[in-house]
């Protein structure tokens, strides 16, 4: 039996099918949002690594962020298991899931200095497009997707401190065939400890936090995914939230 924060109730979502959404242990539930009642429930492949990244739901179906490097879908009515997607590399899914343009988002997390992979899955089946694999993985980490770009924050690859160095990178949401999966842009964020938050946009301009204390902001170009002009101000101790503007 599970105990601990892997079977405790996830952030929920509202409002699919007239529901709550929610996950607990290795069972997806669907409950009225009137009543709480229990409509149905299904079985998952895994537990959530914890209970703070929540299901998403996306061209009905409810995907879920499991841990083991599990991704797994289901049919927001019936609840039927749709796909299963498992990393090569596995680690907890800790970063919320994004979803644009028929693809779904996200990145693992293995250790503070291990190698993790950030994914992109075809929505309707979970066939793999591409995968990235970066030192110190993806943790918190919640991806924007920018015109036909996507946007995210990686951690530090280190267990030192909270004061080294991440990037905020940008990647095309399509790569060809053979063409080399690799950032077209990136940030560094020298000093600013992990990138643990999720991205605000506003005016062609993203918005996101760093574990060393800064809220941090830099210029997009929707046409290019070129990253410019970092600006960033620190604060006294963590932040992890994400900005909103």
């Amino acid at each position: 039996m599970l105990s601990g924060m892997t079977a405790s109730v996830s952030v929920r979502i509202e409002g699919v099918d007239n529901a709550i959404i929610i996950m607990s242990g290795k069972t997806l539930q669907k409950r009225s949002l009137e009543t709480g009642e229990l409509i149905a429930s299904a079985g998952m492949s895994q537990a959530p690594s914890y209970g703070y990244t929540p299901p998403v739901y996306a061209e009905g179906l409810i995907i879920c962020p499991l841990g083991r490097g599990t991704v797994e879908a289901f049919n927001a009515k019936t609840l039927e298991k749709v796909w299963t997607f498992t990393d090569a590399l596995g680690g907890q899914a800790l970063s919320p899931i994004a979803y644009a343009n028929g693809k779904v988002f996200t990145g693992f997390w293995i250790s503070e200095t291990g190698n993790a992979n950030y994914v992109c899955l075809d929505v309707k089946t979970g066939k793999l497009n591409w995968s990235y694999t970066s030192a110190g993985g993806f943790y918190w980490a919640g991806a924007l997707a920018v015109g036909d770009y996507i946007v995210v924050g990686t951690d530090d690859a280190s267990a030192a401190s909270n004061q080294t160095t991440s990037k905020l990178l940008t990647f095309k949401q399509t790569y060809g065939g053979t063409e080399q999966v690799a950032p077209v842009s990136s940030l560094t964020l020298t000093n600013m400890g992990d990138q643990r938050s999720a991205i605000a946009y506003a005016n062609g301009r993203l918005y996101f936090t760093t574990k060393a204390g800064y809220l941090a902001s830099a210029a997009i170009n929707s046409s290019t995914g070129a990253l410019s002009d970092l600006k960033s101000v620190k604060y006294d101790g963590q932040i992890t939230s994400t900005p909103v503007v």
